[in-house]
């Protein structure tokens, strides 16, 4: 009598975007048991590369803009109804689905209904706006992997099950060791060409007007892709100032002091606690949205995390030198004030996990997938 051979199983893998493609990767790569299984579905080339195949690439899911959203809601929608029929031609037991949270809890609605297990990597901001998505997720998703230790409380209330993994950047974050420069500032206008236009002038003013309370300071603005850094080479910038290619993390392990806009960079800033205000400025339309929805006192997670505020944040219209000033004179020349924000931002780094993130979330994967 012949034995049977082992038959592999198939898991369905979404990743939207690019960050979530590269932990897809981290998470697979530690996944023991990866050789017994194959992954199928959404990402980019982090998973293409690790032998995923790849129905769709996270480009075929990106959408920028309301008009944008309106024309592409047909194209997700047939993308979404393939990936559910495929799913049962496969036979799929598991899905694993990565941040995205707008496509990816509709397509959890989809394949719970068909008796597929879904698994939530990255909780979407339920604390900030939209609470109402925990509901969703209670009924559609088998566990949430979250970023944050705050945001496991909130599904333990609902009784959810959800872990908490740690921030997946910290490892990354990890590679560059604090040296600090005392005359480096680092400049972090964000990613985006709105960001960058909106926030790019103030922030040169306010490095004429550091440079001339000390000229021995020099700035450093790390570009995100070649792309920004065409769009910074715009400017007429200071003479101290350079921009660079090498990540923010490499530029924040050397840095005084920064000046951000809102988003994972002041994470950064936090965990190489480097002393730091953070701007947030929008269209007018998106700043009145923001207020209308968002239901938290902060914007940076550095004082979402701690709960208090740890960092000076300027919104929309603060975003002046003439507010901004006294904030950065604080900053750069306060020694007692300087070592009271790195404190409090060492608490916030401790609350980021230790960089082992991707090794916890396969763990767990891996014993639902015996099941």
């Amino acid at each position: 009598m012949k034995l049977k051979k082992n038959v592999k199983k198939n898991i369905l893998i979404v990743a939207g975007e690019t960050s979530g493609d590269r932990l897809g990767q981290s998470i697979l790569k530690e996944l023991s048991l990866r050789k017994g299984y194959v992954f199928f579905g959404v990402g980019g080339d982090g998973l293409k590369d690790i032998g995923v195949e790849l129905l769709y690439s996270t480009k075929d899911l990106s959408v920028v803009g309301i008009v944008e959203i309106l024309f592409s809601f047909f194209r997700l929608k047939k993308i979404m109804s393939h990936l559910v029929r495929e799913s049962v031609r496969r036979q799929v037991s598991h899905a694993v689905l990565i941040d995205f949270p707008g496509f990816n809890l509709r397509l959890a609605r989809k394949l719970s209904q068909l008796g597929i297990s879904c698994y939530l990597i990255a909780s979407p901001q339920i604390w900030a706006w939209r609470y109402k998505r925990i509901y969703k997720i209670k009924k559609y998703i088998r566990s949430v992997f979250c970023f944050y230790d705050f945001e496991v409380e909130i599904y333990k209330r609902e009784n959810i099950k959800a872990f908490f993994v740690g921030h997946p950047l910290v490892k990354e974050w990890k590679k560059y060791r604090k040296k600090e420069d005392k005359n480096l500032i680092a400049i972090l206008p964000g990613s985006r060409p709105l960001e960058i236009k909106k926030l790019m002038p103030f922030f040169i003013a306010l490095i004429k007007r550091i440079s001339e309370r000390n000229e021995n300071f020099f700035f450093v603005i790390p570009a995100a892709s070649s792309h920004i850094m065409d769009l910074l080479k715009l400017y007429k910038l200071p003479p101290k100032v350079r921009l660079s290619s090498e990540p923010a993390a490499s530029v924040l392990s050397r840095a005084y002091a920064a000046f951000a806009c809102s988003g994972t960079v002041t994470l950064e800033c936090a965990f190489f606690q480097v002393p730091f205000f953070l701007v947030y400025k929008a269209s007018y339309l998106s700043y009145w949205i923001a207020l209308t929805l968002v239901k938290i006192n902060h914007i940076g997670m550095p004082n979402i995390l701690a709960g208090r505020e740890i960092v000076p944040e300027l919104w929309q219209h603060e975003v002046r030198l003439a507010k901004a000033w006294p904030l950065a004179e604080k900053i750069l020349f306060d020694e007692l004030y300087r070592q009271k924000m790195k404190q409090d931002l060492a608490m916030v780094a401790r609350k980021l996990g230790d960089g082992s993130s991707a090794e916890k979330i396969a763990y767990e994967l891996e014993k639902e997938f015996r099941l």
